[in-house]
């Protein structure tokens, strides 16, 4: 009876133990955040700036160091991975990017060399990289700090710290750049972020050491100024984003508490928040909207070490740990931090670039509301093919190129097509091994589903091309329910012995 009792007990934890651990599968298969490094070949990162596609996919500008060079790089997600170019190997620093109307990335920069300071502008057009200086200024405390966005015609509007630290603002008419100094009473200005409303209408945020953060808006014949926050020593790192009303929302640090703070003008006031506090140290945050206007900030917490990303639910701040950037709380290897820069695409996904500490490298995360699969294309079966196997969202893809792994969002849709014929004069055929979450059509628009993980699996045979492989859960229902069987039969046997 004992022994009988043991053998049931031992099936019922067998069976504990395997639900526990399919359990955990499923959870991994649904998490939200997706991290990659982009580049890791010398120090980069430190100052990237990101920007979305009209397919939501990102383009990059950063920096890349070494002992002695400092390029312009680029960086633009292929679909299955990023493609990264050198744009000018002359230097650059505080690189800003902005997409025009064709995806074509703009890229707004600071130089310094032995002659002066630059501002820097380059275009990506059907020859290459074009180009040109914006201004040069010869022994003076030079540019930084360009904040770029591109209007409906593709002109560049740039807000930066001018040679004299005052916030000046250079825009594309068609044929010259304009430029003009919006506040030259206020020197030692920082950290301008601008932004353009429905008309293209320039706002900028900027820290004035004297008052603290402010914010101007070009009213179509002059600067509207105001004081956001006036505490003192309050508004470094500033990012500005419009609503649909053109009401600017504001991120900024609050140094002398470690604050990272948020301000929204209500068309009356400005309402200010915490979002997060006593972080102390290098907040540089990225602030963007999502189609109801709700904000979305990336920040590092370098206190701890940590790519934070804060959401407003509607009644409070939800903050989540994106990816551990330091090697442990404390690590001295970089004294500040480095500023991340959030795009959200239409769906709310969000897109970070960011400076990973430990080596200095460029890294991107997205972040989704809604749980993000990895669906995975597989050949089985196939030895030698050079042609065409399969086509994704557009990309061909060979054998050579299988298995192909694909992130993507609960409900999202893709296209899929693959080749039928390997091998014509035989008959072999490809065909579904197994599917889950997934339509089982030769080509087809896929659809994710909401829940659980999804693979393709493809099989050559020349055999019932029509036949399919059980899917995985019967397989495994199968197996389980076979040991139970089996072991039920041992418990009766010993105790038939005994008996």
């Amino acid at each position: 009876m004992k022994s009988h009792f043991k053998v049931c007990a031992t099936l019922f934890l067998s069976l504990i133990v395997l639900h526990f651990c399919c359990f955990i599968a499923q959870a991994g298969a649904s998490s939200f955040i997706n991290t990659q490094i982009v580049d890791s070949t010398g120090d980069n990162g430190t100052q990237s700036s990101l920007a979305l596609d009209s397919k939501g996919n990102p383009h990059i500008s950063y920096t890349y160091s070494n002992t002695s060079e400092t390029y312009l790089m680029y960086a633009s997600w292929t679909g299955s991975g990023f493609n990264t170019q050198t744009v000018d190997k002359n230097g650059a620093a505080n690189t800003a990017i902005g997409l025009d109307s064709n995806d074509s990335p703009h890229i707004c920069y600071t130089n310094r060399n032995l002659t002066g300071s630059y501002l820097m502008y380059a275009k990506l057009t059907e020859s290459g990289w074009s180009i040109e200086a914006i201004e040069f200024a010869k022994n003076s405390g030079g540019f930084s700090a360009p904040s770029l966005k591109l209007d409906a015609k593709g002109f560049a509007h740039i807000g930066y710290v001018g040679p004299a630290d005052t916030l000046d603002y250079a825009v594309w008419t068609g044929s010259t750049w304009k430029i003009e100094t919006i506040d030259p009473w206020t020197e030692k200005v920082a950290d301008p972020s601008l932004a353009l409303d429905s008309d293209g209408k320039p706002w900028i945020s900027y820290f004035d050491p004297m008052i603290g953060l402010k914010c101007v808006s070009w009213t179509g014949s002059g600067w509207n100024k105001m004081i956001v926050d006036s505490a003192q020593n309050v508004g470094r790192e500033s990012s500005l984003a419009l609503d649909f009303f053109g009401y600017p929302h504001i991120s900024y640090d609050d140094d002398p508490n470690g604050n990272l703070k948020y301000a929204r003008w209500t068309g009356l006031t400005w309402n200010i928040q915490v979002v997060d506090r006593n972080k102390h140290i290098s907040l540089h945050s990225s602030l963007a909207l999502d189609s109801h206007g709700t904000p979305r900030i990336s920040y590092e917490d370098n206190a701890n070490g940590n790519l934070m990303y804060a959401r407003w639910t509607g009644s409070m701040w939800n903050l989540q740990i994106v990816d551990q950037i330091k090697v442990a709380p404390g690590d001295l290897e970089v004294v500040w931090g480095f500023p991340t820069s959030l795009s959200l695409d239409a769906t709310g996904t969000a897109h970070i670039s960011y400076c990973g500490y430990t080596r200095q490298d460029l890294k991107y995360a997205s972040i989704s509301d809604s749980p993000s699969f990895l669906v995975t294309f597989k050949l089985v079966g196939v030895d030698d093919f050079s042609g065409k196997v399969l086509e994704v969202d557009s990309v061909d893809l060979r054998l050579s190129d299988l298995p192909k792994a694909f992130v993507w969002r609960a409900g999202s849709n893709h296209s899929f097509a693959f080749v039928s014929a390997l091998n014509s004069s035989s008959g072999d055929k490809l065909w579904w091994a197994s599917t889950s979450g997934l339509s089982t059509s030769q080509s087809d628009n896929l659809t994710v589903t909401k829940e659980g993980t999804v693979s393709a699996d493809y099989k050559a045979s020349s055999s019932n091309t029509k036949t399919s492989l059980p899917p995985l859960n019967i397989i495994i229902g199968s197996a389980v329910l076979a040991v139970i069987i089996i072991a039920v039969l041992a418990a009766l046997k010993i105790r038939k012995k005994k008996s």
